[in-house]
């Protein structure tokens, strides 16, 4: 919460211990932390002057448990009820990409069930695995319909992220393997060449023997005869 947002007269009416309900409380601060609560003290009552984070701690307790207070009990009665609209998110521990398969508006879980399940059915990336759905935001309706789009624009741009990550490695993939066949190609070539170069120089294996001279045999066997 931007603490210039944040209402004075209600902080001094909660200070002067009158009467405010949780359900203008709810209205007023369902998104302030203790944080910027602090801050505000801060800027409020001592924007002027360096002080200690005590004086700050003892302002504060002025004003935050009564609003912390009045914030819990009113989120934990639009959690239980079916009318309010709530943000749910489904994750899977197990899911590649990252867990969170996206967040829905309903007032119940079974609402929210039925909504993934139409939207994104089981896909083969969650076989084997749970998937759980779960209460990941109450606000204001319309404050949560905003969380809702953003959380989803965040998943989609993780998908984006991914999806490009993948055609990279597909990518360098198929060159790698593109470079290996073309070096087999070149060796086939190149050895089809030799094949034919040394099969077509052979000498016939029939005609590589050289004839008997009948005539030296003949006159050698007399020689020795005589």
């Amino acid at each position: 919460m931007d603490i210039k947002d944040i209402s004075d007269s209600v902080i001094d009416r909660i200070w002067k211990r009158e009467e405010v309900t949780d359900d203008e409380l709810w209205d007023a601060f369902w998104s302030l932390t203790e944080a910027e609560a602090r801050e505000y003290s801060q800027q409020r009552w001592f924007s002027d002057r360096h002080v200690t984070q005590n004086h700050i701690t003892r302002k504060v307790k002025r004003f935050w448990p009564v609003i912390d207070g009045a914030v819990t009990r009113v989120k934990r009665q639009l959690e239980s009820d079916p009318t309010h609209p709530k943000v749910w998110r489904a994750h899977n521990y197990d899911y590649e990409a990252g867990g969170t398969l996206g967040h829905v508006m309903a007032g119940t879980r079974d609402e929210a069930v039925r909504l993934f399940q139409l939207f994104m059915p089981t896909s083969e990336a969650e076989v084997g695995h749970t998937r759980f759905v779960e209460v990941a935001f109450v606000a204001p309706a319309e404050d949560a319909r905003i969380y809702c789009s953003m959380q989803n624009a965040v998943t989609v741009g993780g998908m984006v992220e991914k999806i490009r990550d993948q055609g990279q490695i597909k990518e360098s993939a198929i060159k790698k393997f593109d470079a290996k066949v073309a070096k087999l190609q070149s060796r086939q070539d190149s050895f089809m060449i030799l094949m034919a170069s040394v099969g077509g120089g052979m000498p016939d294996a029939e005609a590589s023997e050289p004839e008997a001279d009948s005539s030296d045999s003949d006159t050698v066997a007399e020689e020795v005869d005589f």
